[in-house]
């Protein structure tokens, strides 16, 4: 009477199992025995880089031959075993030397799966998610490219014993990656392989090792650091351009700026492990905290110089000065009852405009800016000038007269471009900084240079520093 198929490996089994020790390896006292090793890795990460660790799932797939399992069963030459199957027969003790916490997938069911064949050869399959170390140097972070080992063992067997070997066969490499593997912060870039032997005071062990080297997005870091950091820079600078005197305005950007770096500094290193070196995000940070600082010692440095040269002024100028605006104060008293706000100018075709006009103290030498008032001016369309009497005399808040001497004389230029105008504003009038004084509400020949200076040195900074890390990085 013929046994049914079912029946038949039932019966095949049990008669492979009699006899069998499982302690024992296959071809004890031979030559070692080989195991072909494969991985295809199913998705990895998340890659802490304070831990110094990588996550992957993966399909580790393990080859080896034993001679006790072979048998000859009309028409069957492989049967696939469920995982029961593994606890009768021996298979190897593979540990990962760098894991720090692996895991077999067991629901719904242990995701193993096994396969014996007939000539003996028996093939399994696991699904696991492998937590290993990964040793990172971040001098070059986040411009870095990391290394993440995985290191495979045999636990107790030597090379005399158990040899571990890369399966090579139709695929290109020995470790494969599905297509559609993403991750947030890296690419793969490429995978390397090999295999080598160890030596410790018990003898010498078969070792594979695979490095996945992985590389690091930038788009993260330039969004949320670079970027910020950089218009924080720039923002400081807008200080040169207010006036010296408004000391809280440039004190509480300055420190504004230095304290928005600090923080975003603070925020970026709680994500990184305690190094002992500087990161390339740190030199930046360092840098843009430095160029901060430097625009609050700039405005102590201009708000120091000018009041040095204030102070040491020769005696005779100053008492010319005092001199001058005595007979100011004086024709201004006697004249008060002559003068208003507002002074109209008739000539020819006219057209009226009214204007805020400063009040102007001028000597033989400088001219100074003072408080302002509306004065109504004429037009003249022919001749396109706007101008106002060559001496007039205006009252200040106090009611003392102010002599002023060519006071306004302008020239519209209707067709100048505007960016020609605008860079006029941004640099300053060097013409009108001649003709103001320079130790009372004039720009700061030290506010000029540093216009110029620092937008300058920053630039070649980043043209250094983007150069230099991204040439490591390739």
């Amino acid at each position: 009477m013929s046994l049914s198929p079912m029946e038949n490996v039932t019966r095949l089994l049990n008669q492979l199992l009699t006899n069998y020790h499982k302690e024992v390896r296959p071809g004890f006292g031979g030559d070692p025995l080989r195991i072909e090793t494969d991985i295809l890795v199913r998705s990895m990460g998340p890659v802490l880089e304070t831990e110094m660790s990588y996550s992957m799932q993966c399909y580790l797939r393990q080859r080896w031959h034993d001679e006790r399992l072979k048998f000859n069963l009309e028409n069957i030459t492989k049967v696939t075993l469920s995982t029961a199957f593994l606890k009768y027969i021996w298979k190897p003790n593979t540990y990962f030397l760098n894991g720090r916490r692996s895991t077999q997938h067991n629901i719904t069911t242990p995701n193993v799966f096994v396969r014996i064949s007939a000539d003996g050869s028996i093939y399994m399959s696991r699904r696991i998610t492998i937590r290993a170390s990964c040793p990172m140097k971040l001098v070059n972070y986040p411009m870095d490219r990391p290394v993440c080992p995985l290191i495979i063992g045999g636990y107790g067997y030597t090379t005399k014993d158990v040899m571990y070997i890369w399966k090579v066969g139709n695929a290109p490499s020995p470790v494969e990656v599905y297509n559609d593997l993403t991750m947030s912060q890296f690419d793969m870039d490429f995978i390397q392989s090999m295999n080598f032997t160890e030596s410790n005071h018990m003898g010498e062990f078969s070792i594979l090792a695979v490095d996945f080297h992985l590389e690091r997005h930038l788009g993260f870091f330039i969004l949320q650091t670079y970027l910020p950091c950089t218009l924080i820079v720039c923002l400081s600078w807008v200080s040169f351009w207010i006036n010296r005197d408004a000391a809280p305005a440039r004190v509480l950007l300055g420190m504004t700026t230095i304290l928005s770096t600090a923080a975003i500094g603070m925020l970026q290193r709680d994500g990184l492990p305690r190094v002992p070196y500087a990161t390339a995000l740190d030199v930046y940070l360092y840098v843009c905290l430095v160029y901060n600082l430097a625009a609050m010692i700039q405005y102590a440095a201009v708000n120091s110089f000018t009041k040095i040269i204030v102070n040491t002024k020769p005696r005779e100028e100053r008492k010319e000065e005092e001199t001058q605006v005595e007979k100011v104060k004086r024709r201004g008293r006697q004249k008060k009852q002559q003068i208003g706000t507002k002074i109209r100018i008739r000539s020819g075709k006219q057209h009226l405009m009214t204007y805020e006009l400063l009040h102007v103290l001028k000597d033989d030498r400088t001219t100074q800016l003072a408080t302002s008032s509306a004065i109504t001016l004429e037009y003249n369309m022919d001749k396109d000038v706007m101008t106002t009497p060559h001496r007039l005399i205006l009252p200040d808040h106090q009611g003392n007269g102010r002599v002023t001497s060519s006071i306004f004389s302008y020239k519209s230029n209707t067709h100048s471009h505007c960016l020609v105008n605008f860079w006029r504003c941004i640099v300053g009038s060097y013409r009108a900084q001649k003709s103001a004084r320079t130790d009372l509400n004039s720009v700061s020949k030290i506010d000029l240079t540093s216009r110029l200076v620092f937008p300058g040195s920053f630039g070649l900074f980043h043209i250094f520093y983007w150069s230099w890390y991204l040439g490591t990085r390739l």
